[in-house]
């Protein structure tokens, strides 16, 4: 199947993708008859446990912990307990299989706990085939590939907007760097009035707007050109993407 994240808006009103593995139904026993306080499709990323508790209402929407469940007595993955559990405050530990829309338990950035929140969009997560300015070819996770469509002649208050931080933190922008390998090689940076501070410490006064790209994932179509890392490394390239694919799991 193709691997999805999902635009998750929290309780609190916050909005974040998370990844598919990260989201959960929202379904509380309510009335169930006890047998099924131990059914569960998944375990959870704490390990196998078989339900989510409400814990308690510290967060907006409520706080959720993975346990196990039986009788309505719940064993938490930190070694908390509780007894005699409301059914609604006990969800069945189930990937997300509603719609846009629906309620969801959800972690933000894989923490200690769950949050409450509603799915209000989805997308598949795509890897794209990038030829790189020196002719190589290589299929990259869609996380690494970026726009690259220069500043030019956008006013400096655009300097420090972006959509996303890079794969070296929360940079704002991509500046061109040198020429040492064809088509140039890019450095994640912050940018203010032409001004940059690369993500290795090395500054720059008076870059061209040529040179400086705001940071955001590639969202363009086949055949335009990108700025991609080869497998993670110090810096990215300049390149092209000619396809791309879903990145799907099997069973």
């Amino acid at each position: 199947r193709p691997i999805v994240e999902y635009l998750v808006k929290f309780a609190d009103g916050d909005e974040c993708w998370i990844k598919g593995a990260w989201v959960y139904n929202k379904v509380a026993l309510d009335g169930q008859v006890d047998d099924m306080m131990t059914d569960a499709d998944v375990g959870g990323i704490k390990g196998e446990y078989t339900h989510f508790v409400r814990w308690d209402d510290d967060e907006e929407g409520g706080t959720f912990y993975e346990c196990f469940a039986q009788n309505r007595n719940v064993t938490c993955h930190d070694g908390d307990t509780r007894e005699g559990v409301s059914g609604s405050d006990l969800y069945p530990l189930a990937l997300f299989s509603g719609k846009v829309g629906d309620s969801c338990i959800a972690y933000w950035n894989g923490g200690e706990y769950a949050y409450a929140g509603a799915v209000v969009d989805e997308r598949p997560i795509v890897e794209y085939l990038v030829k790189f300015a020196d002719g190589d070819e290589c299929w990259i996770k869609g996380a690494w590939v970026y726009n690259k469509v220069a500043l030019d002649g956008q006013v400096d208050d655009m300097m420090t907007d972006a959509d996303v931080g890079g794969i070296k933190g929360e940079y704002t922008h991509f500046v061109r760097w040198d020429d040492d390998e064809e088509g140039g090689t890019f450095y994640e940076c912050f940018a203010q009035n032409r001004n940059v501070t690369c993500h290795d410490g090395d500054t720059r006064e008076g870059v061209s707007g040529s040179d400086l790209y705001p940071l955001a994932l590639f969202s363009g179509k086949v055949g335009d050109s990108c700025i991609a890392y080869w497998n993670g490394g110090e810096y990215a390239y300049a390149g092209a993407v000619v396809d791309e694919r879903p990145i799907v799991e099997y069973l």
